[in-house]
């Protein structure tokens, strides 16, 4: 074997043994993240979330998608809008696209800013390439356009739903029927979910 061919094969074998050490490094640092923001230790995260190794190893938008993250589990209005507009300067794939517009559907229309909604929702229209999402639909529909449209498919889908899902589903039929201005039966189903969470207690 002539000294080139050896070169070549320990560069390879390098090669290899630094992807898979890079590799190891990178989903340690990822879980090492992920345990801080499960047990709420946001100076932690924010402190390892700047350091060099992060910067290095993690691609941009995973340290910026979980920095969204924190900051709406932190409750921070502010800092939450901030990261949401950062977003909107920067070009993610389509797949980290539909992440982030998904996220801030579901978060404006908790905070009821639905002009926001309004603002996700139809960027999610030009990510999507299969059928729409059908709970962002009803969700749209329900919450948004004070509808009722998915009344009868979402009474259908109680009736196999495990419990854990029911108060759910209650409070989106409740929703509906007020739509609808039928005030007894939003009641009842209102008064449904309320002991179903009770119950999951």
């Amino acid at each position: 074997m002539n000294d080139s061919l050896k070169i070549m094969i320990v560069m390879i074998v390098l090669s290899i043994v630094i992807t898979i050490i890079t590799k190891y490094i990178t989903v340690k640092l990822e879980r090492q993240l992920i345990d801080r923001i499960v047990k709420k230790d946001y100076q932690g995260f924010d402190e390892l979330i700047k350091s060099k190794k992060v910067r290095y190893l993690i691609k941009p938008f995973n340290v910026d998608f979980m920095k969204l993250n924190v900051a709406i589990l932190k409750e921070d209005k502010k800092q939450t809008d901030e990261m949401f507009d950062y977003f909107d300067t920067v070009k993610p794939s389509r797949l980290q696209k539909e992440a982030v517009y998904t996220k801030g559907f579901y978060y404006y229309l908790t905070n009821e800013r639905y002009d926001k909604v309004e603002k996700y929702y139809n960027l999610l229209q030009t990510v999507q390439t299969k059928k729409p999402n059908f709970e962002v639909e009803r969700a749209y529909d329900v919450f948004v356009k004070n509808g009722h449209q998915y009344l009868e498919q979402t009474l259908e889908e109680l009736k196999a739903a495990e419990d854990f899902a029911k108060p759910v589903l209650e409070g989106l039929i409740a929703r509906m029927y007020e739509n609808k201005k039928d005030s007894r039966m939003a009641k009842k189903y209102a008064d449904q979910a309320m002991r179903h969470m009770e119950e999951l207690k």
